[in-house]
């Protein structure tokens, strides 16, 4: 089903009342547009026009971009009261190379816990990281000593957690918070421990409804983390996959990684995305979405 793009500058106008505009700015206008519009779930604004993600095959563009509103009482979309965080797995899979970095993103924007400077973020070169260092980071034993600095301060933060006594004590990327950093933030299917990190797999129960004839492979990783203060629609927007095989010649030259990706985008016949989305700290999960791409 289709719906036209309408209201979108009146959306704009329209934002949340709190002081602290958490939402990435590039999706309030929009998130406001659905949420006028009283449906919750899952869509896909491709050339315009909101595609409600519903199992049917959808037609991929490199530069779309997906919209979860989360249900409320009802399935009706609602207002968080609270300052939300949400954390948004893809897993492509494409007859293309294996993925061996992971997308990471989470918007630079003011929050309860900095309200007075932007967060630090990636641009769109640097949002390209080696699977290794991600699980790295995910993986230390003691969540005071952290091995990425640049995964720590550009893609995670500090929360304001009600559970907590202390206020803007905790992290997204702290264990006591968050619980096992490598069941919330890995990759299903996916070990860096290998020597081929993104391997070719077998179906599996999180994987089997993938709708496939042959075995292929994870092409496209990403990890984003989207964010709402008290207020403001309990919707987000995420990044339509791209392919995440790095190159000897991005090795060597980064700042061309996101041209490459959009270039090997145009080529690289996706065929499912598993979309996994959870709420932060411990919170509820909304369960696994399979985007089927149209070819």
């Amino acid at each position: 089903m289709k719906r036209p793009l309408v209201g979108i500058v009146a959306g704009f106008m329209m934002l949340g009342t709190s002081a602290v505009q958490a939402s990435d700015p590039q999706d309030v206008g929009t998130c406001q547009v659905l949420f006028d519009q009283g449906k919750a779930g899952l869509f896909y604004l491709h050339a315009g026009q909101f595609v409600q993600v519903n199992g049917t095959g959808i037609d991929y563009d490199p530069g779309g971009r997906f919209y979860y509103v989360w249900p409320g009482a009802g399935g009706r979309p609602f207002h968080v009261t609270r300052e939300t965080v949400w954390h948004v797995r893809t897993q492509t899979i494409a007859k293309s190379g294996k993925a061996d970095e992971a997308l990471l993103w989470r918007p630079g924007v003011r929050t309860q816990c900095s309200p007075d400077r932007p967060l630090e973020t990636f641009n769109d070169y640097n949002r390209f990281v080696t699977l290794q260092r991600y699980y790295d980071h995910h993986s230390a034993a003691d969540e005071t000593q952290r091995p990425d600095p640049a995964i720590a301060s550009s893609f995670h933060f500090t929360i304001d957690n009600p559970d907590e006594r202390t206020r803007c004590s905790t992290r997204t990327d702290d264990p006591k918070t968050v619980g096992d950093l490598r069941k919330t933030y890995g990759f299903v299917e996916v070990d860096p421990d290998e020597p081929a990190i993104a391997r070719v797999v077998e179906p599996s129960r999180a994987v089997a409804a993938t709708r496939r004839t042959e075995s292929h492979i994870f092409s496209g990783l990403s990890s984003e983390l989207a964010l709402a203060a008290p207020g403001e629609p309990a919707c987000f927007g995420f990044n339509a996959p791209l392919p995440t095989r790095s190159s000897a010649f991005t090795d060597f030259f980064p700042i061309f990684r996101n041209v490459e990706a959009l270039s090997m985008a145009q080529t690289w016949q996706p065929i499912s995305t598993m979309i996994a989305i959870q709420r932060i700290p411990r919170g509820a999960r909304s369960g696994t979405v399979i985007v089927h791409w149209n070819h």
